[in-house]
């Protein structure tokens, strides 16, 4: 369910975002990382499926490479307002192939309102794995527990994101 959003730059796709498959067509992805995608940059831009490694010669599954039709991001998005409706969607100019190495993401069905506290859940991404980091070349995963809405809220000294 893990994709890699990347822009050409000098001939050579490099990552910029995550992202995550929730059918054959659509990504969901963070509007900071959506927002500011022209036709111009959209040209640019790669979807990219089933790699483990940013580094292709390290990877030895079979990458599928996507480029996007279209960009939805939140209408009450606003990159000032620290992270709040911070969603986009991506859809895909043609479906993404689902195989054993790719997949949607399992998501609650829609009659689960509840999702309870302190469900484990699994996260995948290749952001920093500390503040002002450097980025992984290789996806990480790790297990999280569901919090409460109040556990989720902003504060200065415990800046808490979820994507």
């Amino acid at each position: 369910w893990q994709v890699s959003l990347r822009s050409e730059v000098n001939g050579t796709a490099q990552h910029f975002c995550g992202g995550t498959l929730i059918s054959e067509k659509w990504v969901l992805t963070a509007g900071h990382c959506s927002a500011f995608l022209n036709d111009c940059k959209m040209a640019k831009l790669q979807v990219v499926a089933g790699g483990w490694h940013q580094d292709p010669k390290q990877d030895t599954h079979q990458r599928v490479v996507r480029r996007v039709k279209r960009v939805v991001v939140h209408p009450s998005f606003n990159v000032n307002s620290h992270f709040d409706f911070d969603f986009g969607l991506l859809e895909l100019e043609s479906p993404m192939p689902f195989d054993d190495c790719i997949g949607s993401v399992c998501l609650p069905s829609t009659d689960s309102t509840n999702l309870r506290v302190g469900t484990s859940c699994e996260v995948t991404g290749w952001g920093t794995l500390d503040m002002q980091g450097a980025l992984p070349n290789v996806l990480q995963h790790a297990l999280v527990s569901t919090l409460s809405p109040d556990a989720c809220t902003f504060t200065p000294n415990n800046l808490v994101f979820f994507l």
